[in-house]
């Protein structure tokens, strides 16, 4: 392969990259766990926003470069604070 081929294919990847985090910027809110991990850091930081979320971490923006981070197994029951 050329590199020229190879440089395109890259971009490619990396513009279906971004413009699939811009369609899809976070998870269905009709997952109940979120909802009630959303409304939970809702309560303690009003402000918060979800910034990110990958398969191990969510990150919560609670005021301009401040973030809180939880770990992806907060979403289930047993550690949900009810």
């Amino acid at each position: 392969m050329s590199i020229a081929f190879r440089k395109k294919e890259s971009i490619l990847f990396f513009l279906a990259l971004i413009l699939g985090f811009a369609f899809f910027p976070e998870p269905n809110n009709t997952i109940e766990n979120f909802t009630i991990l959303t409304k939970e850091v809702s309560k303690k930081y009003p402000k918060s926003k979800l910034a990110y979320f990958n398969d191990q971490y969510i990150f919560y923006e609670i005021s301009k470069h401040k973030y809180l981070v939880r770990k992806i197994d907060d979403l289930f029951e047993s550690n949900i604070n009810k």
